[in-house]
């Protein structure tokens, strides 16, 4: 499981992180050290979801994750925290496709419903899985 928190600290992910190794999953966190360090955990473990994670992916950003500033503005703003992680996903989304057809396996991928068949493809898709995946 792919648990994301960018200061780490947050107790919902650290939870869902526990929650997924105690059925025998493998957690990836993907979060900023520099965030993280120093912050008290909000999670009643005391712990962050480094702690909690079999592999961390860190997407180095800075505490507070804002990057732009203006001298005559006060607060720092624009994340840069949400363009990064999702980078780093759909990394790991295309290398686990192209692994998979190395290996032989033609993976389930939904594609653009802007497709003329895209909404077939994805239909049969969700009918095909959404026996095992209940929020299809």
């Amino acid at each position: 499981m792919i648990v994301t928190s960018i200061s780490g600290r947050n107790a919902g992910a650290i939870d869902m992180a526990i929650a997924a190794r105690e059925i025998g999953m493998r957690v990836v966190a993907v979060t900023s050290i520099n965030f993280t360090t120093g912050l008290k955990s909000r999670h009643t473990s005391g712990k962050l979801l480094k702690d909690v994670a079999d592999v961390v992916i860190d997407i180095k950003c800075i505490k507070g994750d804002a990057c732009l500033s203006m001298d005559a503005f006060e607060t720092k703003f624009c994340g840069t925290s949400t363009v990064l992680g999702t980078a780093v996903v759909e990394g790991i989304v295309a290398r686990t496709i192209e692994l998979c057809v190395e290996r032989g396996i033609n993976p389930p991928v939904f594609v653009s419903s802007n497709l003329d068949q895209g909404d077939k493809i994805n239909e049969a898709l969700i009918k095909k899985y959404s026996p095992l995946i209940s929020c299809l």
